[in-house]
This record gives C-alpha cells, sequence and structure tokens, in this order.
C-alpha cells in the first residue's frame, strides 16, 4: 500500500496511484507488474493487489502518485525485498533381503515294540514328515537423495544431511557430491545447483515403512525434508529352498528326491 501524505493547508490528497512492481532492488529492472490508477481512500491510503507465486528472487516496488488539484504527482522510495525459498529435498528408498529355509525331518512308525519268533517276518509302516521354516536376514536399503537449491536464491550453507530409517534409525553410509566433485560439510549451493547423496543402510529392519531425509542448513536458505515410502518386495537370494530327500529302506521310491517350498 501506499500513503500520500498533504498538508493542513492542502488537506487530504486525492486521485490515484500507480504500482510497478520490478526485478532487482533499486527500481531499475524489468517491469514484471502494473497496477495503475489505484483510488486514494479517504484517508490517502491505496492499495495495490496482491502478488502471488513470485518466484525466489530479488525485486523491488515502486509507488507513483499522480496528483491532485493541490498536490503535484510524485514518486515514493523504492521498496526492495527477496524472496528466498527453502531447498528442494527429494529422495528414492531402494529395498533388498535374503530368505534362509531350515528344515527339519522325522520319522516315525506305527508299530513301536514287536516280539517275532525266530523265522517270522512282520511288515512295519512308517511315516517321513518334513517340515521348513524360514528366516529373512540382510535387509537393506538404499538410495538417493537430491537437494536443489532454486534457482534466484542466495548461496545456502548446507551444514548437514540425515537419513532415517523409523525404526531402524540413521543410514549406515552417506556420500554426497554436487555437479563438479565430492562434498564435505559445510558445503556452499549456489542458487539453482543441485547437490547429490547417495545413502545405504546395511542393518535395516523389516519393520522399516518410512525413510526420511532432512537437509539442515544455516544462513537466509531454509533447509527441506522429503520421505519415501520402504516396501519389501520378493527376496534377492533365497537359501536351501530345496532339499534332497532319501531313506536306505525306501525300496519302492515312495519318498521324492528332491523337495522344494510349496510342493
Amino acid at each position: 500500500e501506499a500513503t500520500v501524505t498533504g498538508t493542513t493547508e492542502g488537506g487530504i490528497p486525492t486521485g490515484t496511484v500507480d504500482f510497478t512492481l520490478m526485478t532487482g532492488l533499486v527500481c531499475d529492472g524489468q517491469t514484471l507488474d502494473t497496477d495503475l490508477n489505484v483510488a486514494l481512500n479517504g484517508s490517502g491510503v491505496a492499495e495495490s493487489s496482491t502478488q502471488v507465486d513470485l518466484a525466489a528472487g530479488e525485486y523491488s516496488y515502486l509507488a507513483h502518485y499522480d496528483g491532485d488539484d493541490n498536490y503535484n504527482a510524485d514518486d515514493a522510495v523504492c521498496e526492495p525485498f527477496t524472496i528466498v525459498e527453502s531447498l528442494v529435498v527429494r529422495k528414492t528408498a531402494e529395498t533388498s533381503y535374503d530368505r534362509d529355509w531350515d528344515w527339519t525331518i522325522e520319522k516315525s512308525a506305527d508299530q513301536t515294540d514287536l516280539l517275532l519268533a525266530e523265522g517270522e517276518s512282520f511288515t512295519v509302516n512308517y511315516d517321513v514328515t518334513v517340515n521348513a521354516t524360514s528366516e529373512d536376514i540382510n535387509h537393506m536399503v538404499t538410495g538417493v537423495i537430491t537437494a536443489t537449491n532454486p534457482a534466484g536464491n542466495p548461496d545456502a550453507t548446507v551444514e548437514s544431511i540425515d537419513d532415517v530409517l523409523n525404526d531402524s534409525g540413521n543410514a549406515s553410509t552417506l556420500n554426497c557430491e554436487d555437479e563438479d566433485s565430492s562434498t564435505t560439510f559445510p558445503f556452499t549451493l549456489s542458487g539453482g545447483e543441485t547437490l547429490t547423496c547417495t545413502y545405504t543402510k546395511t542393518d535395516a529392519s523389516p519393520d522399516d515403512d518410512t525413510n526420511t531425509a532432512t537437509v539442515n542448513t544455516s544462513g537466509d536458505v531454509p533447509g527441506g525434508e522429503a520421505s519415501a515410502d520402504v516396501v519389501w518386495g520378493d527376496p534377492v537370494n533365497i537359501t536351501d529352498e530345496c532339499i534332497d530327500v532319501s531313506d536306505t529302506n525306501d525300496t519302492d521310491a515312495v519318498l521324492p528326491d528332491t523337495l522344494c517350498i510349496g510342493d
């Protein structure tokens, strides 16, 4: 808004005000928008329309009073302002794990005691029971984290990056590099540049379902945060999914040579 102040003799100013929005901080840049002939109210105040969706960058506003019968036209003081956006953080989460099968085998007969005369024979029937249980091991989560400083922003100082799984905690390793080389913290990220990091969590938990990356900054540019769902699909490696079964008394080949999960 602009307030036009008059004198006792001239009274409250009337007329209109022109508002101009420009790039740069000194009101000499490219004109982005104008709001012309905005009428002064009874208190000598004119309110411009609201500007939305301005990108990060440096801007300035200039108000020009068009004058009336008592007051000459005049420019207000240039009003500079800067829009700073938070870092844009994105991340991925890829999972892997292995499955190990353990087997038990039991043999039971329909007779437990026999009393046979010399030369007498008796058929004993028996069952072979095989059971399997599995254990999922070596859970791992890997992925990529990117932090982009929006174009037009001042330099951002990245102090640290945290990558945390909701059940098993911090990532085991985190390696970052900008567009030129590997980085150490604190790191200066210029406007329009992106910092890319890879992470690994080698002792993840099967109960992990959310992975969150937080980019911490100091200075004028706020950091940011992003989350990704942790989805455990099929195992990468399966151990002892099948076994060989044999019995010295299985002369009729009743038992299968190989038994696998799902048979």
